[in-house]
């Protein structure tokens, strides 16, 4: 007797276990996960599972994505959002194992890239507490963000997060440079305060004007103060 309750329970629970598989599989979303295979490199970042939704609205085999690796990522989501995704699941994981966000994706052989709106949780992470398995729930928005206004908010988003990386990407002795270019100073003065040759300080200035994506001096103080980088404002006062 004790076998067969053994067995009905046994079959009960299977019987729920392919409900809840079925239901995840015809959910109305992308629920899928990854996983970062080394610490802080980004492109070892892999798909590990995809719900079946989610494989025909993306237009992919999960053999295929498993083939690709980071190419999937670099093949299905927008170029500006796949460069700042890293930085804002770094900066959304570090109070809390969640992240909220929204980026631009395109099936395979598609060349429109539609809206997501991504919920994404821990599973497991690395002995310094860094994500390396993730779930994350994708909803397709674009219908919802027709407005100018919606869509302005979203690039403003992504646009500053592209910003702040581009001032992260700078080198100690790059700030340094900067910290004086704003204050107005010559390469020859700014050699003279860092204990450098003017010639080293004329390649930090081209340098800086390269990184942050603009033309001369005065187009960096400009990018500097339209972007708000609170290390260096207030050095403007002396200005």
């Amino acid at each position: 007797m004790e076998l067969g309750l053994t067995r009905k329970l046994l079959d009960e629970v299977m019987g729920e276990l392919v409900f809840y598989q079925t239901l995840i599989h015809v959910l109305p979303v992308v629920v899928y996960t990854y996983e970062i295979e080394r610490k802080e490199e980004v492109k070892s970042v892999r798909n590990i599972w995809m719900n079946q939704r989610g494989l025909d609205f993306m237009g992919y085999s999960q053999d295929e994505i498993s083939r690709m690796g980071y190419d999937f990522f670099r093949e299905t989501i927008h170029p500006d959002d796949l460069e700042v995704i890293p930085q804002k699941l770094s900066k959304a994981f570090r109070d809390k194992p969640v992240f909220i966000g929204m980026h631009r994706i395109k099936a395979k052989n598609q060349s429109k890239y539609c809206w997501t709106y991504c919920h994404g949780i821990v599973l497991k992470t690395f002995d310094d507490g860094s994500p390396r398995k993730l779930l994350t729930v994708a909803f397709e928005i674009t219908e919802t963000l027709h407005t100018e206004n919606q869509l302005a908010i979203a690039m403003k988003e992504i646009n500053s997060l592209k910003q702040e990386l581009k001032r992260c990407c700078l080198t100690q002795r790059e700030k340094e440079v900067l910290h004086l270019i704003v204050k107005g100073k010559t390469d020859k003065e700014i050699s003279h305060e860092l204990f450098i040759s003017v010639t080293t300080a004329k390649k930090h200035r081209t340098n800086l004007i390269r990184k942050v994506g603009v033309h001369n001096s005065v187009e960096l103080w400009r990018w500097l103060w339209k972007t708000g980088n609170i290390d260096f404002i207030p050095q403007l006062s002396s200005f």
